[in-house]
């Protein structure tokens, strides 16, 4: 059975305020393609109750990922019991920087000449004597 998307956006509330907020999100992008995600997503709150299903939504919307899949995965791998924060303080990974920045890779791209202060000068001609013309 297919629900209207307001009667989707009823239930969601009704499972909590971030459960609402994805499925909002999803239904605002491409309405008609994300119906079924959203029915599969609102189906998830009877197996795993409604608190699961909020907790989960919850999760997928601070990191950014609120598809049914993210949401699926997250209440089977049992993370919508943690905190969110005490997952994030497990996890140290190592910073990284990168030796160019995003302008001096794309600037060729995007018609934006960037000069590296810190890159070598190119090697200057040494005449015509290193040429062999003598």
């Amino acid at each position: 059975m297919t629900r209207p998307r307001e009667q989707c956006l009823y239930l969601a509330g009704l499972v909590g305020p971030k459960c609402r907020e994805l499925v909002e999100g999803l239904l605002s992008e491409r309405p008609l393609d994300k119906l079924r995600s959203v029915h599969g997503i609102l189906r998830m709150g009877e197996k795993y109750g409604n608190a699961r299903l909020g907790r989960a939504c919850s999760r997928a919307i601070y990191y950014g990922d609120g598809s049914y899949v993210r949401v699926k995965k997250i209440l089977e791998s049992g993370l919508d019991k943690l905190e969110i924060d005490a997952i994030s303080d497990q996890m140290n990974l190592p910073i990284y920087e990168y030796s160019r920045s995003a302008e001096e890779f794309f600037g060729d791209i995007t018609g934006v000449e960037v000069s590296r202060s810190d890159a070598p000068a190119p090697a200057q001609a040494q005449g015509t004597a290193a040429l062999g013309n003598g």
